[in-house]
């Protein structure tokens, strides 16, 4: 009797004895390994998505350059959040100003601002030292920090790069152990956060503002949420002039 290996049930897998079939599973296996590499360097997905949106928007006569500008943000906040992404995986810290830089376009406040000003029907972008884009970058940057303070447990769970974090460890650079860090960080964070939203309540303030009132309201909104996520006492823009509620986690 002659005596060899008993085959187990099921398809047989594609092997050497195969050389066709071989070349194609190795092929595969290359374009799978590199695709997320090459996700992350190509911007083709949010291109294409952002072309069909175009071309819904191309019978709006005279908006042609606020549409560019538009895309142009979509595209920024993209190239925000896959950098984000690129320092997860590769394990780089950023110091706090490449953080802050890169963290307050991913939010989502300028591309959010941008939609509602092509949904206004603006026929030009806002200046870049107008009060509109200055407003923007004010609101982006309490949002960020607001974002940063919020649900800390999750975010050190998944290796989340964020501004809390970054300050802590600086801190514990300089001496400080970890419990005290912790704490000096998010005093830190916290303050920081106050003077943001408060440079942002006088941008945002109804006596001076001279934007689409909606665009006001929007800006509003979306400093108010952030800051609801944190449990923060922020009085309504314009509602109390300037002052600034206390924040409390």
């Amino acid at each position: 009797m002659q005596r060899g290996r008993v085959r187990s049930g099921g398809p047989r897998r594609p092997g050497p004895s195969n050389p066709r079939l071989r070349v194609r599973v190795l092929a595969g296996r290359r374009r799978t390994r590199a695709a997320p590499a090459e996700a992350y360097v190509s911007r083709a997905p949010i291109r294409a998505a952002l072309a069909r949106v175009e071309t819904a928007l191309a019978s709006r006569a005279g908006m042609q350059s606020v549409i560019q500008w538009w895309r142009k943000q979509g595209e920024l906040m993209v190239a925000a959040c896959w950098e984000e992404s690129r320092w997860r995986e590769s394990s780089t810290l950023p110091d706090e100003d490449t953080y802050l830089a890169i963290a307050e376009v991913s939010i989502g406040v300028r591309w959010i601002v941008a939609s509602l000003l092509l949904l206004d029907g603006a026929s030009m972008p806002p200046l870049a030292d107008g009060l509109v884009l200055t407003a923007t970058a004010a609101v982006s940057a309490a949002v960020r920090l607001a974002n940063d303070l919020h649900d800390t447990r999750r975010e050190r769970r998944e290796a989340k790069i964020q501004l809390l974090f970054l300050r802590t460890r600086a801190l514990q650079a300089l001496g400080y152990r970890r419990r005290p860090a912790q704490r000096r960080a998010r005093q830190d964070v916290h303050a920081l956060l106050s003077q943001r939203v408060a440079r942002a309540k006088v941008l945002l303030d109804d006596r001076q503002w001279s934007g689409a009132p909606r665009l006001r309201s929007g800006l509003s909104g979306m400093l108010g949420a952030a800051l609801g996520l944190i449990h923060a006492r922020e009085p309504a823009v314009g509602d109390t002039g300037l002052a600034v509620g206390q924040l409390r986690e």
